[in-house]
């Protein structure tokens, strides 16, 4: 697991395929990601971070789910500004991270799929039972003026390693 992994797609998503060379029917390709999500520039981004479409842009591109709103999908692969040479060695080569600015897959929103994350608002961190928001980029419990994406099922008092959430998205 890349150490942008802060999470996991753990079910009701499809994300393989019948015979694990394909990828399943809610991985989402073909969008680029933010050239300044690196960790001199924005931050880095991290796999089950919640992201829309940036309909702004004349190509197709990711954003930041705003706060309070739902978002589109949640990355499947992390965001940093590292270039990894042995690709430049062996040629492309699947991995679980991009390089800021390039192409990078993303699961769709699933209504009633379960998503396992540890990006959570360490201010407002959902306790199970908690309706579940996007604040900051992160998983909240804060309820300001947003919609709820979920209910925390499990915390990590409930079942869940530390410091992790398991959310049952809406």
């Amino acid at each position: 697991m890349s150490n942008l992994a802060k999470g996991s797609f753990e079910q009701g998503f499809s994300v393989i395929g019948f015979n694990e060379m394909h990828t399943g029917s809610d991985i989402i390709t073909g969008f680029a990601s933010d050239e300044d999500w690196t960790a001199d520039e924005d931050g880095e981004r991290y796999v089950t971070a919640p992201v829309q479409i940036d309909l702004t842009e004349d190509e197709r591109t990711l954003k930041d789910c705003e706060d309070g709103e739902v978002p589109d999908g949640f990355l499947y692969r992390g965001v940093a500004d590292g270039e990894l040479t042995a690709e430049k060695i062996l040629g492309n080569y699947p991995r679980d991270e991009v390089k800021a600015g390039d192409t990078v897959d993303y699961v769709r929103f699933v209504s009633g799929a379960l998503l396992q994350t540890s990006i959570v608002d360490e201010d407002n961190v959902p306790d199970k039972g908690d309706d579940v928001y996007v604040q900051g980029g992160e998983y909240s419990a804060d309820d300001t003026d947003a919609t709820a994406i979920g209910v925390c099922v499990e915390d990590d008092d409930s079942g869940q390693p530390e410091g992790y959430v398991l959310i049952k998205l809406d």
